[in-house]
Order: C-alpha cells, then structure tokens, then sequence
C-alpha cells in the first residue's frame, strides 16, 4: 500500500502543477524527498508494473545445474576478477577458446572497448588480454574494430561492411555495445523529468535488440561464433529510477534476453569491478583508464578460457 501511496502522491503533484497550483510542485518536492530516503529495493514492485515484468517476478526462472549437478551461481557485478562460472552465462563450451585451435576475434564496440582516453589501442583490455592469451599458448589475434559513440545500429552498418570486405578467417565476434544507447535515453529522461513518455522510451530498447538480434545473425550466417557483453548505465538519479515505467530494468536485462535467445555466451557486466571506481577510471568517471582497462583484461581473460588469468 505504500508503494501506490507513493506513486498517486507524484502523479497527483504533476497534474496539480499543470493546472498551476502552488501544491502540485509542494507533493512533488515532498514525494522527491521521501524517495531519497527510501530503503534500497524500495523501487523494484514499482518497476515490475508491466506484464511481462510482473510474469518474470512470479515466475523466477529455475536455479541453473552444471554438468556435476551443482547450482550454479549469478554473477556478482561487484567484484572484480570474478570465477568463470559467474562470467559465462548461458554459455556453450564449443564457443569458447582453447589452445588447439587458431582464434581471430572481431571486437565491435564503442568508447568502452576502443580505449578512448588511452595513449593508445595497445592500453585497452583487448590488446591487454591478446598479450596474456599468447603467453600461455592460445594461437589468438585481436581485431579491435571499436568505435568512439557507436550505437548497435550503426554496428550494423559497420558487421556488414567489415565481411563485404572479405574479412573471412573470423572464428569468434564480441559484441560490446549499447552503451551509448543507454546514455542516450538517460539523457532524454533527464532533460524531460516529468513530462516525457516511456513508451518511444521502450522502443528504443526494442531497437537495441533488433540491432544486437541483428549482428548475431550476420556474424553465424558468415560461420563466427558470437558472444556479447551486457552493459549496467551508472549514476542513475534516484527519482528516474522510481518514475521511469521500468525502462532501465528492462535495458539492463536486454543483454541476457538476447544472450538466452540465441544460446551465446554472456559477460553480464562490461565494466565488473571498475564502474563507479575514481581511481579506475578518467577524469569523466566513465571511461576506464590504463588501471581499470586491466581488471577489464583479466575478467576478460577469464570470461574467455574459464580460467583464472595469470598472475
């Protein structure tokens, strides 16, 4: 009851303040305060309105056996170098690297993978994990083809292009996007705090998945095997999360949707163990810098092989 309480108490400050009255933006500021000091959980039934959220919530999905009958365990976003059971998600065997075989990896991303702020390529987590992977004998070659403020549509654009051009020996493609299509729609709820819509909201999310839907298939039909990063948006203001009709919740988890649909291996969280770090990353608390571009090398390392990375 006093979740609805909350709720009808912000609904009725906007309509009051569209009608000009004084109380309107009174219950608003009041509603604002209140949920700063909300315990933390606080916002989820709010967020889980729609079916399928609701669908999702009573009907959790069974605990995940391992071949010798243990429960597998979720990923803690938290930490950093994590186990690999807990950064290999839905995840085939045969998708992933081993000594015997040549390896060539396609990464398609944004700022995030590119090494933006870097003195160079050769700072970022993927050349970082090609320089581990060799010296432990993986026959293994990076092509980091990531670019600064890339959205997966314009991925698109670019996996096609990238094969046209005859780029044929690819035996894996890491997807790591969707970044910039989180920031964008913080930005649009941000600049619209009370009167934007989350229905356009929500089909922008359908468009993310359409896009990474997309290069899954583009990269199989040219014989790759796929694998793809989920994304967590950091900072988010506590009264969007409590407003936004649960497009966040529904962007966050459209990494696993994807992942699940067509049985690729997931790393949950691009930036385990660095996002929200200051000493990890740049000056815009956004990109990673040399230090953090490491743990991202090692989780990397081990989202790849299932094994701890070298020390």
């Amino acid at each position: 009851m006093f979740h609805v309480s909350i709720e009808s108490l912000l609904l009725l400050g906007l309509w009051l303040q569209r009608k000009c009255c004084s109380l309107g933006l009174m219950l608003i500021i009041f509603g604002g305060i209140v949920s700063c000091y909300l315990p933390e959980g606080f916002d989820q039934p709010f967020l889980q309105r729609s079916s399928g959220d609701q669908e999702q919530q009573q009907s959790p999905e069974p605990q995940k056996t391992g071949a010798d009958g243990n429960v597998e365990s979720e990923p803690n976003s938290d930490s950093g170098s994590a186990d690999p059971q807990q950064l290999t998600l839905n995840s085939n065997p045969a998708i992933i690297i081993s000594k015997n075989q040549p390896v060539r990896i396609l990464l398609l991303g944004d700022s995030l993978t590119s090494g933006y702020l870097l003195a160079s390529k050769e700072e970022a987590y993927p050349h970082l994990t090609e320089v581990m992977l060799k010296a432990q004998g993986y026959n293994v070659e990076m092509d980091n083809r990531s670019i600064k403020g890339l959205r997966a549509e314009g991925a698109v654009a670019e996996l096609r292009k990238y094969f046209a051009d005859g780029a044929s020996n690819v035996t894996h493609v890491f997807l790591a996007l969707g970044a910039n299509n989180g920031l964008d729609i913080l930005e649009k709820m941000t600049n619209t705090m009370f009167s934007y819509r989350a229905s356009p909201l929500h089909v922008k999310i359908a468009n993310l998945e359409l896009a990474l839907d997309t290069m899954v298939h583009i990269s199989q039909r040219q014989g790759a095997k796929v694998m793809i990063a989920g994304v967590q948006i950091p900072s988010i203001p506590p009264a969007i999360t409590l407003l936004d009709g649960g497009v966040f919740m529904r962007f966050h988890g459209i990494f696993s949707v994807v992942a699940k649909k067509h049985s690729i291996p997931l790393w949950p969280n691009l930036l385990q163990g660095v996002i929200g770090e200051l000493n990890l990353n740049s000056a815009d608390a956004l990109h990673p810098n040399q230090k953090g571009h490491k743990i991202m090398a090692r989780n990397f390392y081990t989202f790849l092989t299932k094994q701890g990375p070298p020390i």
